[in-house]
């Protein structure tokens, strides 16, 4: 995305989670996900309106979302005041941001090994160079603190069907695409699964593709 669309976008998203009634309970890939794994600390990069870091932070888990949206980031913090989830943080920071993994490891300091790094529904939504850079941060963050890295997002066969929310930027990922991109950041999947069924949002019953990454050398 050129900088004028890498602007309107960030304008439609502060619209979004300032005025549209979007969904508040966790997603199907959160709670997969939290039947998974059992991480020490949730990074959640693109959290949106907070629906699956807050998911996270009432499992008793510290979370600490990041998303370009100011409007989102605003609404995140006040939940997690309402609800008293002290061990939680929330970041307005973009992908591309050189600070940001200095940021996230600053907040992870102390911690123990074994990090959860969840992204759900972002990679679609950026461009091929943002995509880089999340791996690129996944594999600095993984290769240190060990864990795992958790996508879900709208496949090529999603292209065609039906989607209830406005049109926006969306990029259609192959599932073996984003393996082998992420493979060259030393990052392999150990879990991988493509369909139906798993991100259905009323009559939007998307084709996502679903991966567990860890840091491997090897």
């Amino acid at each position: 995305m050129n900088t004028k669309n890498n602007d309107n976008e960030k304008g439609y998203w502060n619209n979004y989670y300032a005025v549209k009634d979007v969904p508040l309970l966790p997603s199907q890939f959160a709670v997969f996900v939290a039947n998974e794994i059992t991480p020490t600390v949730v990074v959640d990069i693109g959290c949106g309106n907070g629906r699956d870091s807050l998911f996270f932070a009432r499992r008793r888990l510290p979370v600490i979302g990041i998303d370009a949206s100011q409007s989102a980031v605003d609404s995140c913090i006040a939940k997690a005041m309402e609800e008293y989830l002290h061990d939680t943080s929330f970041v307005c920071s973009n992908i591309s941001d050189p600070k940001l993994n200095d940021v996230i490891i600053e907040k992870i300091k102390g911690y123990e090994r074994g990090i959860l790094l969840y992204s759900r529904f972002f990679l679609h939504a950026v461009d091929e160079s943002a995509q880089e850079k999340l791996f690129t941060l996944a594999s600095k963050i993984l290769s240190q603190y060990g864990g795992c890295l958790a996508l879900e997002f709208r496949t090529p066969e999603d292209k065609e069907r039906i989607k209830v929310t406005d049109k926006h930027y969306r990029r259609y990922i192959g599932m073996q695409e984003a393996i082998d991109s992420a493979k060259e950041h030393s990052l392999v999947a150990t879990y991988q699964v493509q369909g139906l069924g798993m991100a259905k949002y009323k009559s939007d019953d998307a084709h996502v593709a679903r991966i567990l990454f860890s840091y491997s050398e090897t």
